[in-house]
């Protein structure tokens, strides 16, 4: 697993010293040969592991990860993230008060109808009066 740093974008520790070191950035290439385009994309996480390496020892590379996200890698490009399971449920929890909020911020053009706050126990009743009979 390799720890992408910020500043350089290179890798800073890998168990496989032997090998001939590679360069992992913050962005990566995408290279359309075909229309001859690059598009760079960004990563989301500062650790990176490959596919064989998670395969191997998905235990250490949590280890390692230590609550942080993981991007995984297959032929240096990225295929997925991998997140803590507590990271995760933050995430969608953001996303569902995001959704809200949209929906709060369309609503406040719609039209305001005055009620009083006994008309609106009145409607509440009425309408669990209407539960209960089809019930």
């Amino acid at each position: 697993m390799y720890l992408i740093s910020p500043q350089i974008g290179s890798k800073i520790g890998s168990k496989n010293e032997d090998k001939e070191p590679q360069e992992y950035r913050n962005t990566y290439a995408n290279i359309d040969a075909k229309a001859g385009q690059t598009d760079m994309k960004s990563l989301f996480a500062r650790l990176a592991a490959t596919i064989s390496e998670l395969k191997a020892n998905p235990n250490e590379v949590l280890k390692q990860a230590n609550g942080e996200p993981v991007v995984i890698l297959s032929h240096n490009k990225p295929r997925a993230y991998m997140v803590p399971v507590e990271t995760f449920e933050q995430m969608q929890e953001q996303l569902e008060d995001y959704r809200l909020l949209q929906e709060a911020r369309k609503r406040m053009d719609d039209e305001s109808i005055p009620v009083s706050i006994n008309e609106l126990r009145a409607g509440i009743q009425e309408k669990s009066a209407q539960g209960v009979e089809q019930a």
